[in-house]
């Protein structure tokens, strides 16, 4: 179990990749959803998907409005007491950065984190790779590595402040790779066969 649902699998099949499970498997790929928020191309063998961003939710503006009143409350408490007669500019400067710029930057960093810039997926028969555009991280999975390809329910406890807390998890003995969160489940389901397609070819 890697979040709130589990997966069973036969003793003997528990060191298998996921391309040796699917080497005896028929892997149709149907239609896709009616509304699609990823969008993907092929590239020879490899398959290439770009996931966007999970949709704005306005509880994210909570933080950012919390930190512009903890910074408006430091700048009326501490600024004139800092900056009464005799007081230095640069300590001023100093109060002004640390307890009034600083809380705002750090949170408005963070929200924009959380929320990341989109995803970008890439599947080929070697490998599995998983690249966040905003931490500019990237996580590969060598296709003999890879065990498990599935749709989970998130345990994020921030999942839910993008409206949908389910994603694809790619599994091996030495690394997880959570992605897709903010699509829909027939989203992800559709798209975890393209990307199995992919490994298997």
């Amino acid at each position: 179990a890697t979040g709130k649902e589990s997966a069973r699998r036969e003793a003997g099949t528990l060191d298998q990749s996921l391309r040796e499970q699917l080497s005896d498997m028929a892997i149709e790929i149907t239609a896709p959803p009616a509304v699609m928020r990823s969008s993907f191309h092929a590239e020879g063998n490899r398959i290439i998907v770009e996931i966007p961003p999970p949709p704005f939710n306005p509880l994210l503006l909570l933080p950012v409005l919390g930190a512009f009143v903890f910074a408006g409350f430091a700048a009326f408490i501490l600024l004139p007491a800092f900056g009464g007669a005799g007081g230095s500019s640069i300590i001023v400067i100093a109060v002004l950065i640390v307890f009034v710029l600083l809380p705002i930057f750090l949170t408005i960093h963070g929200v924009r984190k959380m929320r990341g810039a989109g995803t970008v997926v890439e599947a080929d028969p070697s490998s599995l790779r998983v690249t966040q555009k905003y931490a500019r991280s990237s996580l590969e999975i060598p296709a003999r590595e890879l065990e498990e390809l599935r749709v989970e329910e998130s345990t994020d406890a921030g999942a839910a402040l993008f409206g949908n807390a389910v994603n694809l998890v790619a599994i091996s003995d030495k690394q997880i790779a959570r992605f897709g969160q903010g699509l829909s489940r027939e989203e992800l389901e559709w798209l975890r066969n393209v990307l199995q397609k992919a490994i298997a070819s």
